[in-house]
């Protein structure tokens, strides 16, 4: 009869079928693989087979009748595919047993290397652990290890690679062909979920080996499917007592809720549900006003930390280590872990969530299993931060408060009540980092501020709220006209304003622009200084003198440089200048004027409330040569004094060695020294074939090239330059320099021949006349 098909017991005949591949396991099936294949490594051998056939030799008996027991002449390797065989004596094959491995375990420990001994006998150990709860648990090991060289070897799995591992050379080929049909490779899914569930199981995870589990498929392997049908006959078993524990959640007493799902957990400590349920009735437990003061957990809420403590556990309290979670209240399942393990019985958490009720619980573990119920905190904590160095100052009209607020803050509010009236609060609109609340009357008001953090559902968390109290006192008004003007000709410039309604005015020379309504109380001593040479610098100040003159002016109404100023009027209001003064090199230096703080030139000053006079008092100044300088007028009550309108006022010099020299035909280099502090000049000039013409020159642009140029004709040029003033300053003009620039001489009609010169504006005749003469003259002459 031909077989044509394999069987089990029953070989095929048919000379051309082959038999089927031997089935490889799945997975190692013992725990701590990793480590025991890297132990054999570090000996030195390549798998398990090669440790036990390494073993020092045990001693021959001494009877006689052993020395007739054949002896085998050759070693051609060790037998896998059906049970673990090693060549014995004779032509006997010896099975890889329990005794075996426990004899190379006791022949490892005579080694004469007694770390080498102590490190192989340690391995051959745990394969001697493993035949114990497996006969066919070492053969597994080897052909795991087997796979895994011939895998991840250079020449893949090949017969000869398998040979060379000490495989016998009749299943050589078989095994190589089953490895190269299905074995996992190197850092692929299946070969770490292989590798990883043993460590896992047995144990109280089996939700996690149901995870690894994913990338397995138990066929073929009776071990692995026996395992997964465990694991899941444990998921189902913690399922059932779940839904009991529910039920026991709506009419159980808390501490039978604790119990049973503390049960429930010790069953699969890697179940939510369990967990969550079980952080569920411990905080029913630590709500319970019957709890003892040492069953609950104890908390310490800072800024944005929590310090946790509680009291050891009763059992097992020198390796009873803790765990710390926290959770949202009344949401168990969204637990996260604060700290792992740790003997210590306090913690801290310093990255709380802002604007959520918290609950913190330990949970006491030994041997990484729970130890006993979690203790939770009694009531819900709620960190949001209030705002920190907060204060209120006085400033023009009202209050100015400042403070400092927690980043996560998404929105605060201020709530202002007065002292001595008893009213609701009035919102006043705030910043991040402060407000200013005017216009406010004279009183004590007292802020309430809060901050808003974003909690569960997207609704706002508000803080408990920080108290500010400030006192808005009376402030000088700020004088809203300021006016600059010039009578005539050799007059000084007339400066004149109004009285404020509250307080006194006085004018200043300032440095900088300065808004009008600003608190410049802090400068007040400085404006009230007696000598200007003891002025701070940025404030240039003098005591006022007797008259409203703010420099001497020169004879005749003159300035020193024997200019005049120009007939201008400038009013301001409560506008700001803009960069009048940016150019600092500029800036009037202190004690250059030698009176600039103007009084109003009044014996009595008004009283707070009063109207400003209709008329201003006007008071004479004139700005140093050369020199820019700000006029601003500063109301003064008591102690206070606020900044109104500025005008700012330039007396530029003179424009200096103006020079005209022309560098060809029809090209003139104009160089003059630049009137400072002006910006802009104006350069004209006039010729009487060309008109007149204008450019207008930018100070930095002459201060690059030294030099201006400008297009000329043959005939006389009249060159002017003078400082243009600024739009938003009274200037005070100087006097435009002016220099002539020669004509250039008439050419010479007649050339070097005596012809008369060729020009492209000549008349067709006159040119036609002079090479006729020319002509006539050579004719004439005689010949040699």
């Amino acid at each position: 009869m031909t077989v044509t098909q394999w069987r089990p017991g029953l070989r095929g005949t048919d000379p051309g079928l082959r038999p089927p591949l031997p089935g490889l396991p799945r997975f190692p099936g013992v725990r701590g693989f990793i480590e025991l294949h890297d132990a054999i490594l570090r000996l030195g051998f390549r798998h398990a087979v090669d440790l036990l056939r390494a073993a020092p030799a045990e001693p021959r008996p001494a009877a006689a009748h052993t020395a007739a027991f054949p002896q085998s002449t050759s070693d051609d390797g060790f037998r896998i595919l059906d049970g673990l065989w090693i060549p014995g004596r004779g032509n006997l094959w010896r099975r890889v047993d329990l005794a075996y491995v426990r004899g190379c375990r006791a022949r490892w420990k005579t080694d004469g290397d007694a770390s080498r001994a102590t490190a192989a006998s340690d391995a051959v150990g745990v394969l001697e652990r493993v035949l114990h709860g497996d006969p066919m648990g070492l053969r597994r090991i080897v052909l795991w290890q087997l796979g895994r060289l011939l895998t991840d070897g250079g020449d893949g799995p090949t017969a000869a690679a398998a040979t060379a591992l000490g495989v016998h050379g009749n299943e050589a080929e078989a095994l190589a062909a089953a490895v190269a049909a299905g074995f996992p490779s190197r850092d692929s899914a299946r070969r770490r979920a292989a590798e990883t569930i043993s460590e896992i199981w047995p144990g109280d995870r089996p939700y996690g080996v149901l995870e690894v589990a994913r990338d397995l498929d138990p066929a073929d392997d009776h071990v692995l499917a026996a395992l997964l049908t465990a694991v899941q006959a444990r998921c189902a078993r913690v399922e059932h007592l779940i839904a009991q524990a529910g039920r026991l959640d709506r009419t159980g007493e808390p501490h039978a809720r604790t119990a049973a799902w503390f049960r429930i957990l010790r069953l699969a400590t890697d179940s939510a549900d369990a967990l969550a349920g079980l952080l569920g009735a411990a905080t029913a437990v630590a709500d319970d006003p019957k709890t003892p003061p040492e069953a609950i957990v104890r908390a310490d809420p800072g800024t944005r930390t929590i310090r946790l403590a509680w009291s050891p556990a009763h059992r097992h309290t020198a390796d009873v280590t803790y765990r710390v979670v926290r959770f949202p209240d009344g949401m168990p399942e969204r637990a996260v872990e604060v700290r792992g393990p740790d003997t210590a019985t306090t913690a801290q958490d310093t990255d709380v969530p802002l604007g959520e009720p918290l609950r913190y619980a330990v949970i006491p573990l030994y041997r990484c299993r729970g130890a006993g119920v979690p203790r939770t905190t009694a009531t819900p904590l709620l960190i949001a931060p209030d705002v920190t160095q907060a204060g209120a100052e006085p400033v023009p009209d009202g209050l100015r408060l400042r403070w400092r607020a927690n980043p996560a803050a998404v929105e605060i509010r201020a709530v202002r009540t007065r002292r001595d009236r008893v009213a609701a609060g009035v919102s006043v609109e705030c910043g991040p980092t402060g407000l200013v609340d005017r216009p406010l009357p004279p009183g004590t008001y007292d802020y309430r501020i809060t901050c808003g953090y974003r909690g569960r559902d997207d609704r706002l968390v508000w803080s408990t709220g920080e108290h500010v109290t400030g006192t808005a006192v009376v402030w000088p008004s700020p004088v809203d006209s300021l006016t600059v003007h010039g009578a005539g000709p050799g007059v000084p410039l007339s400066v004149s304003w109004g009285e404020p309604e509250r307080g006194h005015a006085r004018v200043v020379s300032w440095p900088t622009p300065v808004t009008p309504g600003t608190d410049v109380s802090d400068r007040l001593s400085q404006l009230t200084a007696a000598p200007a040479a003891t002025a701070p610098a940025g404030v240039t100040v003098a005591t006022a003198g007797a008259d409203r003159d703010v420099d001497h002016a020169a004879p005749n109404g003159t300035a020193s440089d024997g200019t005049t100023p120009n007939d201008t009027t400038t009013t301001t209001t409560t506008t700001t200048d803009t960069d009048a003064d940016a150019d600092t090199d500029h800036a009037i230096p202190n004690g250059t004027v030698p009176n600039d703080t103007v009084p109003n030139g009044t014996a009595s000053h008004s009283a707070p409330g009063a109207s400003a006079p209709t008329d201003p008092l006007p008071v004479t100044l004139v700005p140093p040569l050369r020199g820019r300088t700000r006029v601003t007028a500063v109301s003064v009550l008591g102690d206070r004094a606020v900044a109104g309108s500025s005008v700012v006022v330039e007396h530029p010099g003179a424009v200096e060695e103006l020079t005209a020299v022309r560098v060809g035909a029809d090209r003139a280099e104009i160089r003059f020294r630049w009137p400072e502090p002006a910006v802009l000049v104006l350069l004209a000039w006039d010729q009487a074939d060309a008109g007149h013409r204008e450019q207008r020159l930018a100070r930095s642009r002459h201060l690059a090239a030294g030099v201006a140029t400008i297009p000329v004709t043959r005939e006389a040029c009249q060159v002017t330059v003078a400082p243009l003033p600024r739009p938003d300053a009274v200037v005070v003009a100087a006097a435009p320099a002016r220099t002539t620039l020669p004509a250039l001489p008439a050419p010479d009609p007649w050339g070097a021949s005596g012809g008369l010169a060729q020009h492209s504006n000549a008349l067709p005749w006159t040119w036609a006349w002079a090479r006729w003469r020319s002509w006539w003259r050579t004719l004439r002459q005689p010949s040699p």
